[in-house]
Formats: C-alpha cells, structure tokens, sequence
C-alpha cells in the first residue's frame, strides 16, 4: 500500500517563486530530498502558477461563509480528502486551528504539526490547555528550534516523547569557497523588527569614509509587492510603518552612489548576491525563531553580524559576529571592524564555510525517520 503525506499551508503562504516567504521555501527545500516526494501533496490557495505543479493542490475559500481564510481553508481540505482510504500522515504548518478542526472531525489519519513561530502567540495554541491537547493528540509535533519548543512547553506538567527539533536548512550547492567581493549585504523585509533601521543609521556613518565597498539593500515591506502598485496590501501599522523606512532609504540611495536598493527578489538571486558578499548583516530585534536568511549566509560562505534573538545563537553556534545589546553605535563598529580587519574577515569566512551543518538533506532525513515511524504504528 502507497503512503502519502498531506502538507497543508497556511492561506497567508503563496507556493511560487515570486512572492514565498520562509515557510514556502522551506517546504519546498525538504520536498526535493525526502523519500516520500513522489507522494506528498501540497495543499494551499488558490495558485495559478505553484511550485511543484504535480504536488500542489489549489483549495478554494470563501472568507465570509467560512468565518475567515484559515477556517475556510481547512474545511476545504477536509471535504476534498474525507473519503482517502490510504496510508498517509497529515502535516499541518503554524496553524493550530487546523488541528483541532481535524481532531474535532475525528479523521483516522495521524496528524502531525509543524511550528514555525511562537505557539503562545498563536490562535489555537496559546493557552496551556490547548498545547497540552496538541501534544496528546498529534502523531509529532515539530519546532524549528529549541528556542520555540521551549515556549511550547512552557508550564506543561507532562513531558511528551513526540516533540521533535527539525531545523531550517539549506543545501550547499557550491562545491569550493566562492569568492568574496567587497559588498555588505541586508536581506529581509523592510521593517524595523528585521533591523534595517539600525542597519541604516550604522552604515550612515561608514559610507562616505568606505568607497571601495558596496552596500546592497534586498527587501520591499511585504514579500512579493511592489509598493506603487500594491499599496493597498500595506494593511498593519508595521507594513505602513516601513513606507518611512523606504523613503529613508531613497534618500541615503541619492546621497552615496555605493548604496543600492534592490526591491523584492526570488530566491535564486538572492542566493547570487549571497554568494559574492563578503558580509551580511542581519540584526533581528525580534525573537527569530530559525531565519532562513541567516542560514543562507552561512552556507554561501559570508561573515555573518547578527543578534542574539530567539533561535539565532542556535544558528550561528560562534561560527558568526553576535551582538547582545542591540543598537547602531553597536552594529557600526562591528561592521568597521571587518572592513578594517581583513584576518578577522577571513576567519569568519572560513568559519561560515568550514563549520556549516546545516544542509536540509540530513534534516529530511531525520524527519522522514519519524514519518516512517508514524505509518508503522498507525497502520499495522
């Protein structure tokens, strides 16, 4: 009998090349080394032009009758897949309310969740009840650092055996050290818990007195949206709060010709860029739980300068620049050293490159491990 594994998107993700975020590219990371590739199905929105075209399975919605996108998403699949008679282990990524509709369905498949984010600020896993409820009832529950497993069992009075730390990864496809150019690198969303505004103030003051080095900006406030044309989707306070963050960097753009602002890019050029910089700075303010970014810089071999934010140490393990207070003095002088130290430069280009352990296919590995557990004891 075939066994298959239902992944099940959020309705905020968007499965294509042009507008995915983390959870997107992770997914599809994994994808292309687990041995169960040839039967995993990808559900999510609506998607004219996917990732993984054969695997991906467009859910219709309708917010207003189905109490919102979520809500409306899960019952979609529920209905689409109620009559599956077949081996087949159910995922679901970062939406709690997806598992206790499932459970509340009673559907005879295991289900396992994965959380991407904080699950004490998530609707359907924020009290300790309803963690203790997910621990019970799920096949396994994945955390992409110990830093979010441990708010997951925070005040939980029972140690579960089904809780599992499967990290981001990336695949180092470059097979020797890539040469370095003189460029400094910001990836990321253009709001301040990313740290550009830091970012900003730190370079301010390094880039007249540093020509022979480029400062590259990737990033618009939302993935995927050009902000002419998309202004309407610039819904928060954080996304309308980066609009000042973008006009800043437009003048800083017009005051030193050795900054440059790239709006929104696919994965492969960023990768490109990565793979020339010397350093990449990514200060996170908030507490990031595994940042693709960070392990992106890593793998491509660049002198990483990063806080001490929720999973990042987890990351870094010393082989990267870590900075506890947080502030532009701070970051500035970090930065200055490693234009001015080119031995300290290189030690953390060879620490990146020598020291990465973070390649996806030994992850998948060990996720397919339990997969296949999971099938054995739920389908003997």
């Amino acid at each position: 009998m075939k066994k298959f594994i239902d992944i099940i998107l959020p309705y905020k993700e968007i499965f294509n090349k042009n507008k995915a975020s983390a959870v997107s590219l992770t997914i599809l990371n994994s994808f292309k080394f687990s041995k169960f590739k040839r039967n995993i199905r990808i559900f999510g929105r609506i998607e004219k032009n996917p990732f993984l075209k054969k695997n991906y399975f467009s859910l219709k919605t309708n917010r207003i009758l189905g109490f919102g996108n979520n809500r409306s998403l899960i019952k979609s699949y529920y209905n689409y897949t109620k009559n599956d008679n077949y081996r087949k282990i159910v995922e679901i990524h970062n939406r709690p309310i997806f598992f206790k509709y499932l459970i509340k369905k009673k559907i005879k498949h295991p289900i396992t969740i994965h959380f991407h984010n904080d699950p004490t600020k998530m609707n359907g896993s924020s009290t300790v009840k309803e963690r203790d409820f997910i621990a019970r009832n799920s096949a396994a529950v994945y955390f992409v650092s110990k830093f979010i497993k441990k708010k997951f069992c925070l005040n939980l009075n029972k140690k579960y055996k089904n809780l599992h730390v499967i990290m981001n990864g990336i695949q180092r496809t470059l097979k020797k050290k890539p040469k370095k150019e003189k460029i400094i690198l910001f990836v990321g969303r253009l709001i301040e818990a990313k740290g550009i505004i830091l970012f900003l103030n730190a370079i301010e003051k390094l880039l007249n007195n540093n020509v022979n080095w480029r400062f590259l900006i990737i990033g618009t406030i939302k993935p995927g949206y050009l902000i002419k044309k998309n202004y309407f989707f610039l819904q928060s306070k954080t996304d309308r709060n980066g609009l000042i963050i973008i006009d800043k960097i437009k003048k800083l753009t017009k005051k030193f010709k050795n900054l440059k602002h790239i709006n929104f890019s696919n994965n492969k050029t960023v990768q490109n860029y990565m793979k020339k910089s010397s350093i990449l700075i990514a200060p996170s303010i908030w507490e990031d739980p595994c940042p693709l970014t960070h392990i992106e810089g890593l793998s491509n071999g660049c002198a990483l300068v990063t806080s001490t934010k929720g999973g990042i140490p987890e990351i870094v393990n010393k082989n990267a620049i870590m900075i506890k207070k947080l502030s532009s003095q701070n970051l500035y002088n970090k930065i200055k050293i490693l234009i001015t130290n080119k031995n300290l430069l290189k030690k953390y280009h060879k620490l990146s490159w020598n020291r990465y352990n973070l390649n996806i296919n030994k992850l998948v590995k060990k996720q397919d491990f339990i997969r296949e557990k999971i099938l054995k004891v739920n389908f003997i």
